[in-house]
């Protein structure tokens, strides 16, 4: 299964680029990251990974969301 990783700033992407297996590729800033993986069923991880790509946006929304701490 062919994945596209996004990261939410370059200090994430650091630390996800180091559990990505060797071959990523990464986007010119950084940020993006494609990578395939084997699965054993294609279709229970693509449902799971629509899920957790719901939960994923859903926090970011709230963390853009957020009103800065200082004026």
């Amino acid at each position: 299964v062919n994945l596209i990783v996004r990261a939410l700033s370059a200090g994430y992407a650091r630390l996800i680029s180091l559990r990505l297996k060797e071959g990523f590729v990464a986007s010119d800033d950084g940020l993006e990251m494609r990578t395939s993986v084997y699965v054993q069923n294609p279709k229970v991880f693509c449902e799971c990974m629509k899920w957790k790509h719901k939960e994923v946006e859903q926090k970011w929304k709230v963390y853009y969301d957020m009103a800065p701490a200082v004026d």
